[in-house]
């Protein structure tokens, strides 16, 4: 399904939300989706995005109060092939 441009949202309560993306441009529909899902995590949570083959290019957990501007944007700059840099540490715990 992430082949044909579905996007793979999950809650976890130990961590918060997961995202899971493929290659494709995110729609306006699925970014407004994915940013609801942001917010009701509190911005907690972690993102995978596969290229083409199923390789894994971003791989990355959000600490609570990331806003959903910043993870969309790092959403987006990955799915181009930029490589996304953090000014300070993203903790996963």
């Amino acid at each position: 399904m992430l082949d044909a441009g579905a996007i793979r949202i999950s809650s976890d309560k130990s961590f918060g939300g997961m995202i899971n993306v493929k290659h494709q441009p995110v729609t306006p529909e699925q970014k407004n989706t994915l940013r609801k899902m942001i917010e009701h995590h509190n911005g907690k949570v972690y993102v995978a995005i596969e290229d083409k083959e199923g390789n894994l290019v971003h791989d990355r957990g959000y600490d609570t109060a990331t806003s959903h501007t910043k993870i969309l944007g790092d959403i987006q700059r990955a799915q181009r092939g930029e490589k996304i840099q953090s000014s300070e540490p993203v903790s996963t715990e």
